[in-house]
């Protein structure tokens, strides 16, 4: 039907729909090789990504001595009682051991280990920021059953070996051990 407007015949045009299945057959082999190009690429990707190896260490806290027989011990150190009240948080010790592992004297400390030293200076070549690198690696926790963990987080270099990808691994379990022995040397 065929409308007039000022002097002028219009006809409605017709939308015509694509046949989407028409078009993907016509165009299978451009359609392939882009699905098979972002496939490598992908592949390749997953590659250069770096690899982030975690190590975690729980710390018990020491128990605390005092006087008044079983009763008293269970009253004043209980992780059953300290869920009751709350959690860990309002436990002093655990607080203390979060800030001590949190501090830059630790990881100074930490940074001056000639291993750790190597492993680093692959990334940085200046020790000024090596304790600055560590601080970042770590994460502290006072959880409520009354430990305190300690996770370390290192990245591999971009498309690591398979000599890299095991330092890291093992790096990142020694720098948590290590982080755990200075703190022992600071708490004592």
């Amino acid at each position: 039907m065929a409308h007039q407007t000022n002097g002028l015949t219009t006809s409605p045009t017709q939308r015509v729909k694509p046949d989407w299945l028409l078009i993907f057959a016509r165009s299978r082999t451009a359609l392939l090789g882009w699905v098979f190009g972002a496939g490598l690429l992908f592949f390749l990707w997953t590659f250069v990504l770096p690899q982030t190896y975690e190590s975690t260490a729980t710390v018990l806290p020491p128990e605390r001595q005092g006087v008044g027989g079983m009763i008293s011990s269970l009253l004043g150190n209980s992780a059953a009682l300290d869920l009751l009240k709350g959690g860990a948080s309002d436990n002093p010790t655990l607080d203390l051991f979060k800030t001590i592992v949190e501090s830059r004297s630790v990881a100074e400390e930490v940074a001056q280990d000639p291993r750790i030293v190597r492993f680093l200076g692959t990334y940085d070549t200046t020790r000024a920021n090596y304790p600055k690198m560590l601080q970042g690696s770590i994460q502290s926790e006072a959880l409520r059953t009354g430990e305190f963990t300690l996770t370390v987080n290192l990245p591999t270099p971009r498309l690591p070996s398979k000599s890299e990808i095991d330092s890291t691994r093992l790096m990142s379990a020694y720098i948590a051990n290590k982080f755990v022995a200075e703190l022992d040397r600071f708490n004592r």
